[in-house]
């Protein structure tokens, strides 16, 4: 069965370079930390994310290198 969703944990905080890349089926990923970093290219062609769920101050933070996660995937904000 292909990866649809992810839920990744606050004791992680760095994700990779290209971790996800061509996850063709992941639909939504959660990320718990407001410490996590972002390598490149962590989304490239995921074609069917529609939503990336992650805590305000780490959007605050990250602003940038979120920008550049797929244009279709809806950023929720968690408190």
């Amino acid at each position: 069965k292909s990866l649809q969703e992810i839920e990744i944990p606050s004791s992680v905080t760095k994700i990779g370079n290209s971790v996800f890349s061509y996850c063709k089926s992941l639909q939504k990923v959660v990320i718990y930390s407001s410490d996590t970093t972002f390598g490149s290219y962590i989304f490239l062609s995921c074609d069917a994310l529609q939503c990336i769920e992650m805590p305000q101050e780490l959007y605050d933070i990250r602003i940038n290198e979120i920008k550049k996660f797929p244009y279709r995937a809806k950023i929720i904000i968690t408190s």
